[in-house]
């Protein structure tokens, strides 16, 4: 399973060549130092996810998302979203799709959304995904019974004994819960293709690891300045040798 590190610009010299897989939040890329790094990346033939910004709740216009899908030709865009509404999330991705349509060489992203617990309309929407990947959210608490870091691993594993595994589709883990490393390994023999967090890397600048349990939730910020501390190096390193099982 591929993993995209999320990191402060003054990080991408030490960790940029880490994976080919990445991950760009839109809300960031007028910094042009951020735009480069993954308008590059891409050039280079990495695979480059760009974010819609919705769960930073910094999601932008239709338009502008449509603005830098232009500019920097992603692999992959995540469509439009709307956290726990399924419908809204549906509608808002064939709006967008409608409206402006994906170039060639990038494909869409819609994002698994429904009410907590809501499984019929999980199900619904996870067969309606009208694009090629699909996002499954960390913050999604459908199994009030299950490990909180295992719910999108029991949703997968429920898909395929239900028969409804699609295969056509390319899974997507959108962040870590809690930087829980274990999760990763459950995702990649379950069949997801790849992860993002910003965990490893900026709880590391931080002074924390991963299995730190008490940690201040700093906000993320791609111009946080810094030399990056080892344990940013270690964090890292643990969660790439995850997805590899």
């Amino acid at each position: 399973m591929k993993f995209c590190p999320i990191m402060p610009v003054s990080c991408f010299p030490r960790f940029g060549h880490r994976s080919d897989c990445h991950m760009a939040l839109a809300q960031y890329l007028c910094n042009k130092d951020y735009f480069k790094f993954f308008y590059e990346k891409k050039q280079k033939g990495d695979t480059v996810i760009l974010d819609n910004g919705a769960y930073e709740e910094s999601a932008i216009h239709f338009s502008e998302l449509a603005r830098w899908v232009t500019e920097l030709r992603p692999s992959v865009v995540v469509l439009p979203d709307v956290p726990g509404n399924f419908e809204k999330t549906i509608q808002r991705s064939h709006n967008y799709l409608d409206s402006f349509g994906l170039p060639h060489g990038t494909e869409g992203m819609m994002v698994l959304h429904a009410k907590d617990g809501a499984l019929a309309h999980f199900e619904v929407a996870y067969n309606l995904c009208p694009v090629k990947w699909i996002g499954f959210s960390r913050l999604t608490k459908r199994y009030s019974g299950d490990p909180g870091y295992l719910r999108r691993v029991h949703f997968a594993k429920w898909l395929k004994e239900q028969s409804v595994w699609r295969s056509d589709l390319t899974h997507h883990a959108l962040g870590m819960l809690n930087g829980e490393v274990a999760e990763l390994r459950h995702l990649a023999l379950a069949g997801f293709h790849s992860c993002d967090s910003s965990a490893p890397i900026w709880r590391g600048l931080h002074g924390y690891t991963l299995t730190d349990t008490d940690w201040p939730n700093f906000e993320f910020d791609p111009t946080g300045i810094g030399d990056p501390e080892l344990l940013a190096e270690v964090n890292l390193t643990q969660v790439l040798e995850a997805c590899n099982g």
